[in-house]
């Protein structure tokens, strides 16, 4: 009825509620306009000069998130695959061949105490490394597109979203005693469950701190949104933005499929490298979301330049303070050197050759003579 109403072709809508019979006389008096019926028989005609089909699968596509449903790294390589994942770290987005190379090695439950002492030392390393987000290259579920459930747009719907999130968050809080010994569980078994015991209370700390944040930030994002005029779906909080799939999903998923092989593994380790150097220049551009959604985020070009040329200059003073430098060492022969550069479990290299000739014999052709020929 909108929608008629917007086109001129109807009266405007009324609610069931406040319908009368005085009302409903008015309506049907309305529609009996020349005017009405004029911009409706308009609107026919032009219903039937366009394609339907080809309007409704054009809405489609331009509704489409494409840019945000292929592999970074696969694009890197030419190859087109689906993102199924994304790096924790800075949200660089993976398919599932690249989330299984960069998935750690399982380890072997213990069956003896030796084992169970060496089990546990490289439990003990795996979450330090953690720890580190950078090397861990810890993964997610990448969701294609991201509805701004959490979006408030006025301060009373700030201050509402916040006192009924914070409250959420408290209640679920003591329930951590409960969830986090049970996650670690089921992928570390008894030891990760222990760890679980031991980490639970500072996960309700964390979960009381977020709640608190919680409300903070969407009252600000009231603010900013309602009194000035703004369109921010988050200001301290991302966690606003809906997480679409469940992390044991994600780990069964992941589990099942295989590893690559090692050729393709170093490929596919050399193209993690250069797109998450690639990510790297992306965030110093500073993104944002367009108007339009919140999938994923864009920026501009002028600021992609200046970051880009800023990394050139940058690159070319480095080499400039190191054209000095002097090779020593080297053998008669073929010497075959590799520049290698490492992050985490990815890692670069290059080689190249330089051909080393021994120094030749002093030639000696004898002393100057004079020689004289008698007609």
């Amino acid at each position: 009825a909108e929608m008629v109403h917007r086109a001129n072709v109807g009266p405007s809508p009324c609610p069931v509620n406040q319908l009368t019979s005085q009302i409903l006389a008015e309506k049907l008096t309305e529609l009996r306009k020349t005017e009405t019926r004029e911009n409706a028989v308009a609107l026919s005609k032009k219903m039937n000069e366009e394609n339907g089909v080809l309007g409704g699968l054009q809405h489609f596509l331009d509704s489409l998130p494409r840019d945000n449903m292929l592999c970074d790294v696969s694009l890197l390589m030419g190859e087109t695959h689906m993102a199924r994942y994304r790096l924790t770290y800075n949200g660089l987005k993976i398919s599932r061949e690249v989330a299984a190379t960069l998935r750690p090695k399982e380890r072997d439950h213990p069956h003896t105490c030796l084992q169970a002492v060496f089990y546990l030392v490289g439990f003990i390393i795996d979450l330090l490394r953690q720890v580190d987000r950078k090397t861990a290259y810890r993964t997610r579920r990448h969701a294609v597109t991201t509805y701004a459930l959490g979006q408030v747009n006025t301060f009373r719907q700030g201050v509402r979203a916040g006192i009924g999130g914070c409250i959420t968050l408290l209640i679920k809080a003591p329930f951590q005693v409960l969830f986090i010994p049970d996650k670690f569980a089921r992928t570390q078994g008894a030891l990760g469950c222990l760890f679980g015991l031991v980490l639970s209370p500072i996960a309700v700390c964390v979960l009381i701190l977020h709640a608190v944040l919680m409300m903070v930030d969407r009252i600000l994002v009231g603010c900013v949104n309602g009194c000035f005029d703004g369109d921010r779906l988050y200001i301290l909080d991302p966690t606003v933005r809906t997480r679409v799939y469940e992390l044991f999903v994600k780990d069964t998923e992941l589990l099942s499929t295989p590893k690559p092989t090692k050729q393709r593994q170093a490929q596919l380790l050399k193209a993690v490298y250069l797109a998450y150097k690639a990510r790297e220049l992306f965030t110093q551009a500073k993104p944002a979301y367009p108007p339009e959604h919140w999938h994923f985020e864009v920026v501009s070009i002028e600021k992609l330049v200046t970051v880009l040329k800023k990394s050139a200059k940058t690159k070319s003073e480095h080499w400039d303070q190191h054209e000095t430098n002097v090779l020593v060492g080297l053998t008669i022969g073929s010497n075959i050197l590799e520049w290698q550069i490492t992050n985490g479990a990815c890692f670069s290299s290059s080689t190249m050759s330089i051909q080393v000739d021994d120094q030749p014999t002093i030639s000696v052709a004898g002393s100057d003579q004079t020689v004289c020929i008698s007609s």
